[in-house]
């Protein structure tokens, strides 16, 4: 079955998932891209970022031969063509805007090498590059924000996959999005050994001011949403203090979002 599929693929440390056209072209419309020098550093001529950006410099790697690089057209590099390779940084240095799907077991040296060299990015990540200590800092300091959509659609070894758990991260303006996401409503549910409550992103306005919980009532308490619930906060209305990993009654849960309610509202 596809469900069986995907927790297959998800098991694998496979980093072969190559974004849909679809999802670049609808994620693009969000933008102005026009007159900036765009670097894709990890994008093969199979890429559909490469086809939807026919201007841009690619790069991609190539395990143990010659990396390949397309500056108007396509040719070996010295080296692999690895993205933290020296042969490749006068790329990431002439670029205005970095944009990729790059390899998410690498989100951390990824990451990095866009803080090094301060560039303008949209990206697809995993929702676990919020679990990366400096890009967590970025995003709590407003520097990082989702995009305006999420990935759906895959290309991994010949089969277009669905994944729910893939998005956009960006450090550029964009257009509003008019995604929404609905989900139930159950009731909110205390974290072991902690004064917070997990609770559905959509349910944050119900009990923001407070609820009653075991007989008792919680005023304004500490909340705990799913990390993709980030990409439909109102930040002027909420708070984000942390990013944890909880337990509910000794199991674990993925990481969370620690959201308040700001004062006065």
């Amino acid at each position: 079955t596809m469900n069986k599929h995907l927790i297959e693929l998800k098991n694998t440390s496979n980093d072969e998932f190559y974004t849909s056209i679809d999802d670049i072209e609808r994620e693009m419309s969000y933008y102005d891209l026009e007159g900036l020098k765009i670097y894709c550093p990890c994008d093969s001529e199979e890429s559909a970022f490469h086809k939807f950006f026919p201007n841009a410099i690619c790069t991609c790697y190539n395990k143990g031969g010659h990396g390949r690089v397309f500056d108007g057209e396509w040719h070996d590099l010295e080296g692999d063509g690895d993205f933290r390779s020296d042969e490749v940084s006068k790329y990431w240095e002439w670029a205005d805007v970095i944009i990729t799907n790059p390899p998410f077991s690498l989100k951390t040296e990824f990451v990095d090498r866009l803080l090094r060299y301060d560039k303008r990015f949209i990206i697809v990540g995993h929702q676990t590059f919020l679990c990366n200590y400096a890009f967590a800092n970025l995003y709590l300091e407003g520097k990082v924000d989702f995009g305006c959509t999420h990935c759906r659609s895959f290309v991994h070894d010949d089969e277009i996959v669905q994944r729910s758990d893939c998005l956009f991260f960006t450090n550029m303006e964009h257009k509003e999005s008019k995604y929404r996401k609905k989900k139930g409503t159950p009731l909110p549910k205390r974290y072991d050994g902690m004064d917070a409550y997990d609770v559905p992103t959509n349910t944050i306005d119900l009990y923001g001011d407070g609820f009653e919980y075991e007989g008792e009532f919680v005023n304004h308490p500490m909340l705990g949403i799913p990390v993709t619930g980030l990409f439909t906060l109102d930040r002027t209305k909420w708070d984000i203090c942390d990013f944890i990993k909880p337990k509910i009654k000794g199991k674990a849960t993925f990481t969370r979002a620690l959201i308040c309610k700001k004062k006065g509202e």
